[in-house]
């Protein structure tokens, strides 16, 4: 079923419709004008923006550039420290190498003076050692004074036969022997302990520390010196004792007794000067008694 308007009902319509799509073009006319008005700003922030982007850029090389500058400054500086310590490094080994050479030249002399005054020692006590021998040989005769000497000949090392004499006769106790048999049994005792002292497999040492320094000491607790002791009784003892310790001082290599120039008084070993003034000294005037007339 169709409706069919009247005509003058359609041409208000069309007219209608004319009117509502002139007020569409208009307004669309309008908008337009309006999107080219608010394009400017939006063009002006975006030239701001690449502005800004050159100017960041223009930045980031200026601030590189300054970085490169700045290690360069820094290398310049490292490497002036660097030839600064070189340069106190090369006085400072100078120094040294000539506090070296210094030492270096002085121990030199010093080894050299060394070398001079070790000869010079050695032929000063070669000297000695012969003007000393000569003096002993010059002894050799004695004396013909009847007190004991001063300064004299001792053979060192050489055992005394009298605390042995002495042993024997007090071990024998009341008995009545001859003097010859005590002698005889004082020497045999003797010889025998003669050939103890020169056996070089017997060495009753110890070593001990006196002041820092190492020294031999007899040992007291060796089997056959408290043997002996035990035996004989202590003048033995010590009379073996200073026999080991003079032959371990003047003939160790040895270990027999050897003629020295001694100084009875005191015990010891005589100097050189010594023996020649007991020989230059002159010999004692005996005093002549006076008789009464």
């Amino acid at each position: 079923m169709y409706w069919i308007l009247p005509s003058a009902h359609l041409e208000n319509s069309f007219l209608e419709e004319d009117k509502a799509l002139a007020k569409f073009e208009a307004a669309w006319k309008n908008l337009g004008r309006g999107l080219v008005v608010s394009e400017a700003p939006k063009y002006d922030f975006k030239k701001e923006l690449e502005d800004s982007e050159a100017k960041r850029k223009e930045l980031e090389i200026e601030i590189e550039q300054h970085k490169k500058h700045l290690q360069q400054m820094q290398r310049h500086k490292e490497k002036d420290e660097l030839h600064r310590k070189n340069l106190e490094l090369e006085v400072k080994t100078k120094e040294i190498l000539d506090k070296f050479n210094e030492v270096k030249d002085d121990l030199e002399d010093r080894e050299e003076l060394n070398k001079v005054l070790t000869v010079m020692e050695r032929e000063h006590r070669t000297e000695l050692q012969a003007a000393r021998k000569e003096l002993i040989n010059g002894l050799q005769g004695g004396s013909t004074s009847r007190s004991p000497p001063l300064v004299g000949l001792k053979r060192v090392g050489e055992l005394d036969e009298k605390p042995f004499r002495t042993a024997i006769k007090k071990r024998l106790g009341p008995k009545r022997e001859r003097v010859a048999d005590i002698n005889e049994k004082a020497l045999v005792l003797c010889s025998q302990w003669e050939a103890y002292l020169k056996d070089p497999s017997w060495h009753p040492f110890k070593v001990t520390i006196d002041e820092g320094k190492e020294m031999e000491v007899i040992d007291d607790d060796d089997e056959k010196l408290n043997g002996l002791k035990m035996e004989f009784g202590d003048e033995v003892f010590e009379a073996v004792k200073t026999a080991l310790v003079e032959l371990n001082e003047y003939n160790p290599s040895g270990r027999y007794p050897v003629q020295e120039l001694w100084n009875f008084d005191v015990g010891r070993k005589a100097s050189l000067a010594e023996g020649v003034s007991h020989i230059l000294k002159p010999p004692k005037q005996k005093k002549r008694r006076t008789t009464r007339p």
